[in-house]
């Protein structure tokens, strides 16, 4: 399966001009063929996919490739799931049956203590990661808070045994559960590595309506109705995953967790406007 990012159509983004230049110039670090890594830590509805995705839509770099995943709570106990949902499952493939993809890391877990085997998995990891750099490769992982162990495991692998080529790590999370620790870089030139910390959401301007795509207000203005997922796809003509892949999208952007804080958000929208 090949994953294609999904940007939202056209909307105004106000503020965080100093962290989308960091992004920037960040990106503008793969000219020099090295691996770099930006960390995006802030709590629930800060802004930190918005962010990103802003970003990465001013990205002008001809020839490279951005892959995202995102970590899910419910996946957990999958390993190296954050990967396989940024790359595919076939990227399974390249790591070579004698890797045992699942059953090394089932069997022995994770921890501090490395095995040679799971070391073993993680250079193949590594090399599948480097195989898909080509000209320039930003990986986005995001929602790290809920990674798998095996996942936070490489992300550590990966920074202590850096990639041979222009790769942008862009790791996302809440404090204290993710992105993982810093290792000490095992090359004798350490990877550029910077940190951006979101205390506050972003200013999304009188209307907050003005961040979503012209489908995702369709999505949300059922929703304040009290549709449920099922009657939204049949109205829209949509798969009822499709409408829930634009609920987590409307929710990370307008900073809201769950249906019942996206209806009050919506409901006291309209109070102010009918006021």
């Amino acid at each position: 399966m090949t994953l294609t990012v999904d940007f939202p159509g056209p909307a105004p983004f106000v503020g965080r001009t100093a962290e989308l230049a960091r992004i920037e110039a960040a990106v503008r670090g793969l000219d020099t063929g090295r691996q770099g890594i930006v960390e995006v830590v802030g709590g629930p509805g800060t802004g930190k996919s918005r962010l990103i995705v802003e970003a990465l839509r001013r990205l002008d770099r001809p020839g490279t490739t951005v892959c995202a995943g995102s970590a899910a709570e419910a996946e957990r106990r999958i390993p190296f799931h954050v990967f396989l949902h940024a790359f595919g499952d076939e990227v399974a493939e390249h790591l070579g049956a004698k890797h045992q993809l699942w059953a090394v890391v089932a069997r022995e877990g994770c921890g501090e203590r490395l095995s040679v085997a799971r070391y073993q998995l993680y250079r193949a990891w590594r090399r599948a990661v480097a195989a898909r750099v080509g000209s320039g490769l930003v990986l986005v992982l995001d929602d790290l808070h809920w990674a798998d162990p095996a996942s936070a495991d490489l992300i550590e692998h990966l920074a202590r045994y850096p990639v041979p080529g222009p790769l942008l790590l862009v790791l996302a999370g809440r404090p204290g559960a993710g992105p993982p620790r810093r290792p000490r870089c095992a090359v004798a030139e350490p990877v550029p590595r910077c940190r951006i910390t979101l205390d506050t959401p972003p200013s999304v301007g009188a209307d907050p309506l003005t961040l979503l795509t012209d489908r995702e207000r369709e999505v949300a203005g059922l929703t304040l109705t009290g549709a449920t997922t099922r009657l939204i796809a049949r109205q829209l003509q949509l798969s009822p995953r499709t409408v829930d892949a634009h609920l987590m999208r409307i929710y990370r952007k307008l900073g809201v967790a769950s249906r019942a804080a996206l209806v009050c958000l919506l409901a006291a929208r309209t109070w102010d406007a009918a006021g």
